[in-house]
C-alpha cells in the first residue's frame, strides 16, 4: 500500500533538481518527469508518457494520465494536479503533485529547477483541469 504521504515524501525529494525536458534522472526532470520518477520509486505500476514535445498536443500529457489514474472530485495530499497553463490553451500543459495543505511540488519551467510552494497560484488554481490519484493508493 503508497500512503498520500509516500508521495509526498518522495516527491520533496526531487525539491532543487534541475528542469529538463523529458528529464527521468537526477540530473533533470520536467512535470511528468516528476510524476514518473515519484511513481517508479513508490513501485507504483505507472508507465513512463511516451514522448512530447515541450508544448503537449494531441492529448499527449491527458492521454496517458487519464489512462494510468483515478479522477478525483477535489485536492488531497499525494495527487497529481493538471493544469492549463493559459487560459487559451488547448491541451494541458502542466502537472504538479499536491502536499499537505494545498501546497504544491512542480517542476517549473521558469525557475528551471523543481520546487515546493505553500499553496497553488490562482494563476494556476484557475487553470486546474483536475486532480488524479495514482493506482493503489490508499487514504
Amino acid at each position: 500500500m503508497i500512503t498520500r504521504q509516500d508521495i509526498v515524501d518522495e516527491a520533496r525529494k526531487w525539491v532543487g533538481t534541475p528542469w529538463r525536458h523529458q528529464g527521468r534522472v537526477s540530473a533533470g526532470i520536467d512535470c511528468v518527469g516528476l510524476a514518473v520518477v515519484v511513481a517508479q520509486a513508490l513501485g507504483v505500476p505507472y508507465v513512463d508518457t511516451p514522448a512530447y514535445h515541450k508544448i503537449a498536443a494531441r492529448g499527449s500529457l491527458l492521454r496517458p494520465i487519464l489512462a494510468q489514474t483515478i479522477r478525483r472530485e477535489d485536492s488531497a495530499p499525494g495527487a497529481l494536479v493538471l493544469f492549463w497553463l493559459h487560459a487559451r490553451s488547448k491541451e494541458p500543459q502542466h502537472l504538479g503533485i499536491v502536499t499537505e495543505k494545498g501546497g504544491l511540488i512542480h517542476a517549473d519551467v521558469s525557475l528551471k529547477r523543481t520546487v515546493e510552494i505553500s499553496s497553488i497560484p490562482s494563476e494556476l488554481k484557475e487553470n486546474v483541469i483536475g486532480y488524479f490519484d495514482l493506482p493503489g493508493v490508499v487514504d
